[in-house]
């Protein structure tokens, strides 16, 4: 590996440490955000006295932090899971590729009417 590579190498790893960093960030201050908000929703509600209301915003913003937590440790743990998908595709692909040129090879065989090869009609030459 040149000193080119290895620097671009730890130019991604390190953007992709901000990445990851900024998800849990997010994450993070979101739930202190609504701890300490709904923790003085309930605590005003429990003083004041009254129905129990903050439990609704609780429950519905309780749902959207789920939400969040769900989608960061999807996004933190779907880095592998991205890469093998991709690799899995283009092979994929490189098999769907060389089995067209394999199929088209003996199309063409087939076709031109090649010494000692008896011309076959398109579907048997596609066929094998």
């Amino acid at each position: 590996m040149s000193i080119e590579e290895h620097a671009r190498s730890d130019e991604d790893l390190v953007r992709r440490a901000h990445r990851r960093v900024a998800l849990k960030m997010g994450f993070l201050t979101h739930a202190l955000v609504f701890v300490l908000v709904n923790g003085a929703m309930i605590a005003f509600t429990l003083v004041r006295g009254g129905p129990l209301w903050s439990f609704w915003p609780l429950f519905g913003w309780g749902i959207g932090l789920a939400a969040h937590g769900a989608a960061t440790w999807f996004s933190l743990n779907g880095d592998g899971l991205r890469e093998r998908m991709l690799k899995q595709e283009i092979e994929r692909l490189r098999r769907d590729r060389q089995g067209e040129r394999a199929s088209g090879s003996a199309f063409r065989a087939a076709a031109s009417g090649a010494p000692g090869r008896r011309r076959r009609g398109v579907r048997a030459a596609l066929a094998g």
